[in-house]
């Protein structure tokens, strides 16, 4: 693709690009934090066999009807995105 078949962005556009994305990315690193925490705890790593963090995040993100959401999604809910034991390994 030649430089002139770029899409150019509004200078407003980049700026909410950039914060949007920042905050995904934060969102997954947290998740992994999480989990890392979980694994700690019950001896275990996280290794999913057929999704990811952010195969689930985009999964919910899919679902929401207004992406300035502040309220998290059900705890319970979330929760068995991850509970598949087949998911964790043995560290």
């Amino acid at each position: 693709m030649a430089n002139s078949d770029r899409i150019e962005f509004t200078a407003e556009e980049k700026k909410l690009l950039a914060e949007a994305i920042t905050q995904a990315a934060s969102g997954i690193a947290k998740c992994w934090e999480v989990l890392g925490r979980i694994g700690e705890r019950i001896g275990k790593d996280w290794d999913p066999k057929e999704t990811s963090v952010s195969d689930i995040a985009d999964l919910n993100a899919s679902d929401l009807e207004n992406p300035y959401a502040s309220e998290p999604l059900d705890a319970e809910e979330t929760a068995e995105y991850f509970a598949d034991p087949l998911d964790w390994d043995i560290e």
